[in-house]
């Protein structure tokens, strides 16, 4: 029987991540200084979704290679380094399915795959107590001694770990894709509690909780289930899926572990928690009709304060932001700012959206501005605008539109620090004026920017992946050490 591949997330003639590592695309761990125009040093390096961060006057990141690597900041020379996920592999997954595969199947075979880990660390370090904590996709987490790299200990959950750790007096607390928070002894690893959203709920397919949130001594987790997984269409003639999800969001004792309330609510696509007034704010999507409902809790008692709604066309996950009593949050369709306390509107901005133009999922604030993105064109050839709003009114100060081969279009916003918007996108970084949304300058990588941007002092900290392709050379990530303008 002929049978058809169907690549869930990168096909085998697709530019997928590699997982070598680093200086096996040109020999041995070599700093290159200033081999690039503006770059302190640089080292052949995968880039993941971890970013750079420093303790102790060492540099820690993760790498799609499933390593972890202590650098110094100054030199980039290699302390250490410590492999995970042996065994396993990296990059991208094939699933195969008959051909003339429905939809709704091909999801069902990709949900239902068997599931083994991957060597990768998309994981930020986090370094507390002489000791650097992370989780792996081998479904792992590790304790290492931040100044030697030998492993105090590990601990293996039953999924991948993405999210960075949570410490705080001397437990650290870690989300893994099998469902569970877990909190260990910092010191020995002991688990003193597992918390299992949803235990004992049938379900179609459990999803992994979104990264957690502390406040005090509680721990906020959102997640949700499918009570049934459908392909439908919508007026416009576009297919969906329609899962019948359930959403929740549980607040977890510190201590105990034990779950002190749960708020439930009906759709899918649940956000990340976000804290802020005495109330914790959730997004969860419907698809009967596409909306997508904003919902404000209190955070002693899981009781709804209040709840707004606005339309999407495509699901997919949006963050949102409380600062200065005003709570904003944005779908592909617009991006609303409420009351903080009370969720009436205060402006709705749509971008003059038509045809093909949506708004995108990042949004940034700083204390002069709410900044948002909107898109058009395609993934090859993007057409984005960088808008920058009044918080109080959602009146435009300025917009930004990059051009060049390098930028292609394409903005990304990684970071807001000291008045500069620092955008990736089609292997350049952008440094752009918060007050006069002018480029400044740029630092052109030649691969995709996937963690950083990290500033420290004058230099800033950013790392490129390694993109592989079927009959031809790969082209090599670096990890960079960029000087300031």
């Amino acid at each position: 029987m002929k049978r058809t591949s169907f690549g869930v997330i990168a096909a085998a003639a697709v530019a997928s991540i590699s997982a070598c590592k680093p200086g096996e695309m040109g020999g041995a761990f070599n700093v290159a200084p200033g081999a690039s125009q503006g770059s302190r040093w640089q080292v052949p390096f995968d880039a993941s979704e971890s970013n750079p961060v420093i303790a102790g006057g060492v540099l820690y990141i993760g790498s799609q290679d499933g390593a972890l690597y202590a650098l110094d900041p100054n030199s980039g020379q290699l302390k250490w380094r410590v492999q995970t996920g042996e065994g396993l592999v990296s990059g991208g997954e094939i699933i195969t399915v008959p051909r003339g595969t429905g939809m709704s199947e091909m999801m069902g075979a990709a949900l239902s795959r068997p599931r083994q880990g991957k060597k990768e660390i998309d994981a930020t370090p986090v370094v507390a107590d002489g000791s650097v904590y992370f989780g792996s996709r081998d479904y792992s987490v590790y304790a290492l001694d931040a100044a030697t790299g030998n492993k105090k200990w590990s601990y293996r959950t039953l999924g991948e770990i993405r999210h960075p750790a949570m410490v705080k007096n001397g437990v650290v607390y870690i989300v893994s894709n099998d469902g569970s928070l877990y909190a260990f002894d910092g010191l020995t690893g002991q688990r003193k509690w597992e918390f299992e959203p949803m235990r004992g709920l049938a379900s179609t397919r459990k999803h992994a909780p979104n990264e957690p949130i502390m406040e005090g001594d509680t721990i906020y987790l959102t997640n949700y289930r499918q009570t049934r997984l459908d392909v439908r269409r919508t007026s416009d003639g576009q297919n969906y899926l329609d899962t019948g999800a359930v959403s929740y969001l549980y607040a977890v004792d510190t201590e105990s572990g034990r779950q002190k309330w749960v708020f439930e609510v009906d759709g899918d696509n649940v956000s990340k928690p976000v804290a802020g007034g005495g109330l914790v704010f959730v997004v969860a999507h419907s698809n009967n009709p596409r909306t997508a409902h904003l919902h404000a809790i209190e955070a002693s008692s899981g009781k709804l304060k209040w709840r707004s709604q606005a339309d999407l066309v495509f699901t997919s996950t949006r963050p949102i932001i409380a600062i200065g009593g005003g709570v904003y949050f944005a779908t592909d369709k617009g991006l609303l700012a409420l009351d903080l306390a009370t969720g009436n509107k205060r402006w709705n901005f749509s971008g003059q959206i038509s045809g093909d133009q949506t708004i995108d999922t990042n949004i940034r604030t700083d204390e002069r501005h709410v900044y948002v993105v909107t898109k058009k064109g395609t993934i090859a050839r993007p057409n984005d605008t960088l808008h920058a709003l009044d918080p109080s009114t959602g009146q435009e100060k300025w917009s930004y539109t990059p051009g060049g081969i390098f930028s292609g279009g394409g903005i990304s916003m990684k970071a807001i620090q000291e008045g500069l918007i620092y955008s990736a996108a089609g292997g350049q970084l952008d440094v752009i004026d918060t007050m006069t949304g002018k480029n400044l300058w740029s630092f052109k990588t030649g691969t995709a920017i996937t963690s950083g941007p990290l500033m420290a002092g004058r230099t800033i900290y950013i790392g490129s992946a390694t993109v592989t392709y079927v009959g031809k050379a790969p082209d090599q990530g670096y990890l960079y050490a960029i000087e300031r303008k």
